[in-house]
């Protein structure tokens, strides 16, 4: 089991530039992890009879489908490691963080499953900035960002990250 902290973000600063030939804006922004998360919990079905992925979500209004961005994660896992395709996958995520209030709950639960789910399979977590800049389009723009956490500046989709120093602990 890989039991994972999904932790939720603030924009301290967002600048939204024009709109680019591929229909995306071009952002500034300072992300900001904070303590609010939801719990993410990803294991291996050792025992299932088909590869795949079992996901169930304490909140109901929040679809366990292929809408989800933990399937969208999924997918992307499986295009890039052999053993994803193999694996059967049970994640269960118990939500902390408001649906819909911008606060990247949906993409830090697909973050922290792609991170559990490489630790279990024991290959490193997609964080090259290829890879992020693929994850920012096919998963989610604030994902990349969920993957590393902390602080730092994101420009592009929010795939092109550059690390600060953490911001002094506030209450």
């Amino acid at each position: 089991n890989a039991v994972m902290q999904a932790h939720a973000k603030i924009n301290l600063y967002l600048r939204v530039g024009p709109r680019r030939p591929d229909g995306y804006h071009d952002l500034l922004t300072l992300f900001q992890s904070i303590s609010l998360a939801d719990r993410v919990r990803v294991r291996l079905k050792t025992a299932a009879r088909s590869p795949g992925l079992c996901l169930s979500i304490s909140d109901p209004r929040i679809p366990a489908d292929e809408r989800n961005t933990v399937y969208r994660a999924y997918r992307f896992l499986c295009d890039r490691v052999p053993k994803a395709r193999a694996a059967a996958f049970d994640v269960r995520i118990q939500k902390r963080i408001p649906v819909g209030a911008g606060l990247g709950g949906g993409s830090a639960d697909a973050a922290a499953f792609l991170i559990g789910a490489c630790r279990l399979l024991k290959v490193p977590p997609p964080r090259s900035a290829r890879n992020l800049a693929e994850i920012a389009l096919r998963i989610g723009a604030d994902v990349p960002f969920c993957l590393t956490g902390g602080t730092a500046v994101g420009r592009g989709r929010g795939e092109r990250l550059t690390p600060l120093k953490p911001l002094p602990a506030r209450r």
